[in-house]
């Protein structure tokens, strides 16, 4: 299974990582908007650090096959290139944050960073992190189709997470009968949205590609 990060759907962080792949989107966004940056003399580049930055700790956290985390680098920093130079301008950038946030990569990203962060490193045997991963796989199909949404995602990982106010972090230990439980949620929520029993896998870079190209079509 191609791994994949963690967003508004769910925990945290577990060991320092990140709750979300991209989640930088989001946050540049807010930063680049407000109050008194246009003021800024040098708020163009100041915009696109920030964005050069949040990534790498968001992609580089969450697990992702290092081919897909390189490409993924690689594309934020051309967009933050081309913003800073001008080449693209605010209503392009705002496209690409807006494409980002709506697309699946968060909610698959989250899945992701569960199979990295929880299942890999749990006291399971190998035979059942394999059958795990296949729920798994299943679950992160019905997400890309939009046959899973954002409830099933957080039925999904309720026995895998720690709940204080509004803060939602993975276990840092969970047992094997809580990720047991997480992977027969996923499996029955994949059962019940009838995804095939079959392999599944998910380039998150080229995901990126598509939904960037897409949103940059036209532009300037």
């Amino acid at each position: 299974m191609e791994r994949a990060s963690h967003s508004e759907f769910g925990p945290g962080r577990r060991g320092g990582a990140k709750t979300g792949c991209l989640i930088f989107l989001a946050i540049a966004m807010a930063l680049i908007v407000g109050a008194g940056v246009f003021a800024w003399m040098n708020w163009k580049s100041w915009a696109a650090a920030g964005i050069r930055q949040g990534t790498s700790v968001a992609i580089r956290e969450a697990g992702f096959p290092p081919d897909q985390e390189t490409r993924m680098l690689a594309r934020v920093d051309g967009v933050a290139a081309d913003f800073e130079a001008g080449k693209i301008g605010m209503d392009a950038l705002r496209r690409v944050m807006e494409g980002v946030i709506n697309s699946n990569i968060l909610p698959l990203g989250f899945v992701q960073l569960a199979d990295t962060k929880v299942v890999e490193p749990s006291a399971l045997s190998p035979e059942e992190k394999e059958a795990g991963r296949r729920s798994m796989q299943r679950f992160m199909r019905g997400v890309r189709e939009r046959k899973l949404h954002q409830p099933d995602i957080e039925a999904a990982i309720t026995p895998i997470q720690n709940i204080h106010g509004g803060s939602k972090t993975f276990k840092e230990n969970p047992t094997a009968e809580d990720v047991r439980a997480f992977l027969n949620k996923a499996k029955v929520l994949a059962d019940q949205a009838g995804i095939p029993d079959e392999p599944f896998t998910i380039n998150f870079a080229d995901e990126l590609d598509r939904v960037i190209d897409k949103a940059l079509q036209g532009t300037p």
